[in-house]
């Protein structure tokens, strides 16, 4: 018997075990033959692992798991702002904006765990590539994160949002970058409606992360197929399930199973008033 995400999967996990499955399936694939969940917030345990080994695990498992969280909360940023298009008062303008620059950092968070997975298992020249694939997002993220405001605009009438495209490099000689005016974005063309901007960049991204997680999942085997390793099935770690609605234990990304004291990490709260958003 092998782990499954939506059958042995942590509060998060089971929330996005769909969007694993779909869009970054070798997630699944590294996580069943290293990680694993006992259903009580830690990891599956591991046949003839030392010390020092279960330590390089334990690490590359919570970035791992960051990797999910970050890109899982990304798209549901996207679904969010596909349901809320028009913007008719300040509200509505100053969640857009918030909305946008979480993604960013999201973003930024995404980038650094998909190296620090492949240094955490030795793999410097694989954690450069990585990065150098992810520069554009990055770069983008950097513009948002730590530039002047990115001009925006307001369609009339119907009040959609449009922001400026942003420049993937330096070099680039279309969007908007780190040292322009605003200014300089003085044509309709140079902007991009929100929710096309954001579902261009998640749809790209999400492609390269499960590309990068099939060549970390290379050498997750490695490693454990160098040391002879086996991961405890989950009948042999008195497995017990949990809600995708309720989570008091630590994720399966930890090894501590301390209980949280706010007794939900993350995502949909069922008592949202949606006419907040309305």
């Amino acid at each position: 018997m092998e782990y499954k995400i939506k059958d042995h999967g942590d509060g998060l996990e089971l929330q996005a075990a769909d969007f694993i499955s779909v869009n970054i399936s070798a997630y699944e694939s590294i996580w069943k033959n290293f990680i694993g969940h006992q259903g009580n917030g830690q990891m599956a345990t591991m046949k003839k692992i030392t010390a020092d080994d279960e330590a390089i695990r334990q690490n590359f498992a919570q970035h791992h798991y960051t990797v999910l969280e970050s890109l899982y909360f990304m798209q549901l940023i996207v679904d969010d702002e596909s349901k809320t298009k028009e913007i008719n008062s300040f509200e509505d303008y100053r969640k857009a904006s918030n909305q946008i620059m979480a993604y960013h950092a999201y973003s930024g968070r995404l980038r650094d765990n998909i190296e620090k997975c492949f240094l955490s298992l030795g793999q410097k020249n694989g954690a450069k590539k990585a990065c150098e694939e992810l520069d554009t997002f990055y770069h983008q993220r950097h513009v948002f994160i730590h530039g002047r405001k990115v001009p925006f605009l307001i369609t009339t009438p119907d009040n959609l949002f449009k922001i400026a495209h942003i420049k993937g490099d330096t070099d680039s000689n279309r969007g908007f970058g780190l040292e322009m005016s605003w200014n300089s974005m003085n044509s309709p063309d140079d902007f991009i409606y929100l929710e096309d901007a954001l579902k261009k960049s998640i749809d790209e991204l999400k492609y390269l992360v499960n590309n990068l997680l099939h060549k970390i999942l290379g050498f997750v085997l490695d490693f454990i197929e160098s040391r002879n390793l086996e991961i405890t099935p989950p009948g042999s770690n008195n497995y017990t399930p949990e809600s995708p609605n309720n989570i008091y234990t630590a994720t399966s990304g930890s090894n501590f199973g301390f209980q949280n004291s706010s007794g939900s990490f993350y995502g949909k709260d069922e008592s949202t008033d949606l006419s907040l958003y309305s």
